[in-house]
């Protein structure tokens, strides 16, 4: 029998977080990821689960091999908008 992950969970719980950082590019660098890794890739049917764009569940050795896909792609607040360093507006002093 093999383990799964359900993608069920209470909306109370939806974290926007986790959708602020699944950009399009962040998708992308962890497909490209993906590809490279050795072993059975992940089916596009598990990838729309994970994505969210679909319903189901998800197979505990396909959900590490994301999970870590994600890790390798960078750390997560790299990709927030949020936690960017603001540039600071130049000032500038006059003596009158």
């Amino acid at each position: 029998m093999e383990i799964t992950v359900c993608d069920c969970f209470d909306d109370d719980d939806d974290d926007v977080t986790d959708k602020v950082l699944m950009t399009p590019e962040m998708i992308k660098r962890m497909r490209s990821i993906e590809h490279s890794l050795p072993g059975q890739p992940v089916p596009s049917e598990t990838w729309a689960i994970f994505l969210g764009e679909a319903s189901g569940s998800l197979p505990w050795g396909y959900l590490e091999r994301l999970m870590r896909c994600r890790q390798i792609a960078g750390d997560w607040s790299r990709h927030m908008r949020i936690f960017r360093p603001h540039q600071r507006a130049r000032t500038s002093l006059s003596c009158l």
